[in-house]
């Protein structure tokens, strides 16, 4: 018969704390990248007889809008994962 061996990780984190502390930075990055994300296009008359430089196009406006919601989505889940995390390794200890 094979022998089944059981291996244990006792050091270093746990893959939900890491990945929930991944899923923190990365959506706080992403959702203050929208905040920076121009939405702008040029509308050719390059200032003269009135008309602006630039007006705002609905569509970036929405990429802009979907980058803040997905980053604040993956901090929040971040939070979610690094907390179920902590709760499992406080199980796991007892």
């Amino acid at each position: 018969m094979t022998e089944v061996t059981e291996v244990y990780v006792t050091e270093g984190p746990s893959a939900p704390i890491a990945m929930g502390w991944i899923m923190i930075i990365g959506g706080a990055v992403l959702a203050a990248v929208s905040f920076f994300y121009n939405v702008g296009v040029s509308t050719g008359a390059g200032g003269m007889y009135g008309l602006p430089e630039q007006v705002a196009n609905t569509d970036k406006m929405a990429v802009r809008s979907m980058l803040l919601a997905c980053g604040l989505a993956a901090f929040v889940s971040g939070w979610v994962s690094l907390l179920g995390g902590m709760i499992l390794e406080q199980i796991k200890r007892r």
